[in-house]
C-alpha cells in the first residue's frame, strides 16, 4: 500500500475514534468482557437531528453512538486502549463520585458491536438494530431514496422503543 494512503487511513481512523491496528488485538476474552460492560453500563443509541435546508425542506440526520458511563476511570482507559474512542470527564454532581464517559461513533461503533454481538445478553436486540442501521450508511453525502430514509426512521424508532423497555 502507498505510504501516504496508509498514513491517511491511520490519521482518519484516529480522528474518528478508532486506531486501525486495534481490532487485530480483539480476542474473544476482550470482546466478551467488553460485551459485559456494555450490557451493564453501556448505551447503544441512534441519534437524530433535524435541519432545514435552504429550500425550506426538513432533513433528518442520524448518527450512531456507543457510550459507557462509569466512575472507574481505569476501566474506561482499558476500553479506550483496546477499542479506541474518547473519554471525557462528566460534570461533577455534589455528593456523588466523579463519572467518566467513553464514547465512539458511527461505523466504528458498529464494528465493535458486530464483534461483540455473540457475547451480548441484555443488549443483544439493541445491537442487532444498531448494526442493521449501520448497513444503511454510505460514504459521502449521496441522495438517499425515500424507501431507505423510511427504513432508517423505522430502525431509529425501533431502537428508541427497545431502549424505553429496558
Amino acid at each position: 500500500m502507498n505510504e501516504n494512503i496508509k498514513k491517511h487511513n491511520q490519521a482518519f481512523g484516529y480522528l474518528y475514534g478508532i486506531v486501525p491496528h486495534l481490532h487485530k488485538n480483539w480476542t474473544p476474552t476482550k470482546l466478551s468482557y467488553l460485551a459485559g460492560i456494555i450490557d451493564g453500563e453501556g448505551s447503544i443509541c441512534i441519534e437524530i437531528q433535524s435541519q432545514s435546508t435552504r429550500w425550506n425542506r426538513k432533513v433528518d440526520y442520524y448518527s450512531l453512538r456507543l457510550l459507557i458511563i462509569n466512575t472507574n476511570l481505569p476501566l474506561l482507559e482499558w476500553v479506550q486502549e483496546n477499542f479506541g474512542g474518547t473519554i471525557r470527564k462528566r460534570p461533577k454532581v455534589e455528593n456523588r463520585r466523579q463519572c467518566y464517559r467513553w464514547n465512539i461513533c458511527s461505523i466504528f461503533a458498529a464494528e465493535i458491536l458486530k464483534a461483540c454481538q455473540k457475547y451480548m445478553i441484555v443488549k443483544k436486540e439493541h445491537t442487532k438494530v444498531f448494526i442493521d442501521f449501520a448497513k444503511t450508511m454510505n460514504k459521502g453525502h449521496y441522495k438517499m431514496s425515500d424507501i431507505l430514509l423510511e427504513h432508517r426512521k423505522e430502525l431509529y424508532l425501533q431502537l428508541k422503543h427497545i431502549n424505553k423497555t429496558y
